[in-house]
């Protein structure tokens, strides 16, 4: 499951549409929340990617490995989840 804020425009249409259809995508309206990073959460691991910068800032990216920190950011995540929108293509 993934949340998208806005529409996503750093996708291109043919990749967001491929990625609509190969995982359960929602979008949040950036005025809740603006967000630009990846963030995964895998068992007992928070991954967060920052894969979008201007050319003058490095890629970066962290690993977190903490039951309580995971079990915490899945509880943030089901929150923004009910508030977000599911695509068209997903309705």
């Amino acid at each position: 499951m993934n949340i998208r804020a806005g529409n996503a425009p750093h996708v291109l249409d043919s990749t967001k549409t491929n990625y609509e259809k190969a995982y359960k995508v929602r979008y949040l309206d950036k005025k809740v929340l603006n967000i630009r990073q990846e963030l995964t959460i895998h068992e007992d691991v928070v991954s967060i990617y920052n894969w979008y910068t201007n050319r003058d800032e490095i890629k970066i990216g962290i690993e977190i490995h903490s039951a309580q920190y995971a079990a915490f950011m899945k509880a943030i995540f089901e929150t923004y989840w009910k508030m977000a929108k599911p695509p068209a293509s997903q309705k």
